[in-house]
C-alpha cells in the first residue's frame, strides 16, 4: 500500500512539473556572477523560487494561472543586490543583465509593455534630478511629465496590470476626472483591490472638500492656547484671512466657509516620489 501511494505522488509530481507553462531564461555578461543565486520574490519579499547561475545563465519553469508581478533578485551578499521587477506570464520571458547589470526584459506581450512604460520611467527619473539640481520649478515640471507617462499607460492598458502599475505610480498628481475616468476602465478585478478601492473612496473625500465646498468643521487651538471652532469664524474676514487650516487658506462668506486653495505641493512630492518607486 505504501509502495502504491509513493508510486501516485510521483506521478502526480511528474504531472504537475509537466504544466508549467512559463519558462525563464537568463543570460548574464559578467562571468563573476557565477555561482550567485536568483530569486523571484513576491511584493513582500516572500522567495517564491530560487536557481543557480551557471557559466552565465539561468533559468526558471513554473506555472502561472493569471499575470502576476514579482522581482528578480540576484543575492549580492554584502553589496545591493541586483534586481529588477518583472511580470510572471505564460510564455518565455528573456533576462538579459549587462555588464553594468542593467537589466533588460522582453519575450511576452505584457513585459514588452511593461519595459517600454520602465524604460520610460528611468529617463524621467534622471531628467527628474538634473531638473532639481536647477530650481523646483523645473522639477515640477518634469512631475507633470511622470503623470502624463502614467495616465496614458493607465488608459490604454487598463484591462492589463501594466495599467494597474502605471495608475498607482501616478494617481497622486491626477486630477479627479482623470482618476476617474482610469477607474471606469480598469478590469473589475482590480477595483477589488485594496490600493484601489482606497483611491475611490478618497476621490469621494476630496469632491466634499473640493473649492467652492462647504469646510469640514473642527476645532483648533491658537497661539493662546484657546480652542477655537472654525464654523465660529464665519463672518469674521479679518480674524479668517489670519487662520491657514492644513494647508488651506480659507475664507468667509455670507453663510458658509469655503476652500480657497489646495495643499502643501512639497509634502504630496514626497508622497509621490514614495508612491511611484513602490508602484514600480
Amino acid at each position: 500500500m505504501k509502495k502504491i501511494i509513493t508510486i501516485v505522488a510521483a506521478a502526480l509530481l511528474v504531472a504537475a512539473c509537466s504544466k508549467t507553462n512559463l519558462k525563464i531564461e537568463g543570460v548574464i555578461a559578467d562571468n563573476r556572477l557565477d555561482s550567485k543565486t536568483v530569486y523571484l520574490t513576491d511584493i513582500d519579499m516572500t522567495h517564491l523560487d530560487s536557481t543557480e547561475i551557471k557559466k552565465g545563465k539561468f533559468s526558471f519553469k513554473c506555472r502561472v494561472d493569471t499575470p502576476k508581478i514579482v522581482t528578480l533578485q540576484i543575492d549580492m551578499g554584502q553589496d545591493e543586490p541586483i534586481e529588477r521587477q518583472i511580470i510572471l506570464e505564460s510564455g518565455q520571458i528573456n533576462i538579459k543583465i549587462g555588464a553594468d547589470n542593467e537589466i533588460d526584459v522582453s519575450g511576452t506581450n505584457l513585459n514588452d509593455i511593461y519595459s517600454d512604460f520602465w524604460k520610460q520611467n528611468k529617463l524621467l527619473d534622471k531628467k527628474y534630478e538634473n531638473a532639481l539640481n536647477i530650481s523646483e520649478k523645473a522639477a515640477a515640471e518634469v512631475d507633470k511629465e511622470y503623470v502624463e507617462l502614467g495616465y496614458n499607460f493607465a488608459r490604454n492598458n487598463p484591462k492589463n496590470i501594466v495599467g494597474k502599475i502605471a495608475f498607482l505610480s501616478a494617481y497622486w498628481e491626477m486630477s479627479i476626472a482623470q482618476r476617474e475616468e482610469i477607474i471606469s476602465l480598469l478590469d473589475d478585478n482590480f477595483k477589488t483591490d485594496k490600493k484601489i478601492a482606497k483611491i475611490i473612496s478618497n476621490i469621494e473625500q476630496e469632491k466634499k472638500a473640493s473649492v467652492g465646498q462647504p469646510f469640514i468643521d473642527f476645532s483648533a487651538n491658537d497661539i493662546n492656547g484657546n480652542e477655537v471652532k472654525l464654523s465660529s469664524l464665519v463672518g469674521q474676514a479679518d480674524r479668517l484671512s489670519a487662520y491657514r487650516f492644513l494647508g488651506f487658506v480659507v475664507r468667509s462668506v455670507s453663510k458658509s466657509i469655503t476652500i480657497t486653495q489646495s495643499t502643501v505641493r512639497q509634502i504630496q512630492r514626497q508622497k509621490i516620489r514614495y508612491h511611484r518607486c513602490i508602484a514600480r
